[in-house]
């Protein structure tokens, strides 16, 4: 008799958070490049959707007075993607050194640089878009991105 009020117990527990779940709203997983070049257009943003090589989505736009290209990663084949990516590179005349590279990836923990072929430097930004609110957190996103951007282009020596 225990062993079956146990059970019991246990098929009524199951029960009753499978109804609460089945009741709460799932979020939407992800963010495909309309839903972003949404996000962005209400934000006071261009936004120039477009397809990269593998036919997952790219914007392009611009952010801090620089044109930056976001990139989404992690993408199913309805083309609804779990990451996205701000690029931004700053063509100077002698580029950078891997010191001020250097510098600025111990410095900065969510943002990484490099240097392309001609020294010139680049900034990405990566972030997840999954379980959570998409618009809020895009432009959190961007909020953090247009921050750092100046930050950055002061330490390269960008249009100063």
């Amino acid at each position: 008799m225990g062993r079956t009020v146990s059970v019991l117990a246990a098929v009524l527990a199951a029960t009753v958070v499978g109804a609460a779940q089945a009741t709460t709203p799932v979020q939407a997983q992800g963010i495909t490049g309309p839903e972003l070049a949404a996000i962005l257009q209400d934000a006071g943003y261009r936004a120039q959707l477009e397809a990269d090589g593998e036919g997952d989505p790219l914007v392009r736009t611009g952010m801090g007075g620089v044109n930056v290209a976001i990139l989404f990663y992690d993408c199913d084949p309805a083309h609804r993607c779990n990451s996205l990516q701000f690029s931004a590179g700053f063509d100077l005349p002698e580029g950078t050194t891997d010191a001020v590279i250097n510098g600025f990836n111990r410095d900065y923990r969510y943002a990484r640089a490099f240097l392309d072929e001609e020294r010139d430097p680049f900034l990405h930004f990566d972030f997840e878009v999954v379980h959570t609110a998409q618009a809020d957190y895009v432009r959190s996103q961007i909020d953090s991105f247009e921050q750092l951007l100046p930050e950055f282009q002061r330490l390269i020596g960008f249009g100063g």
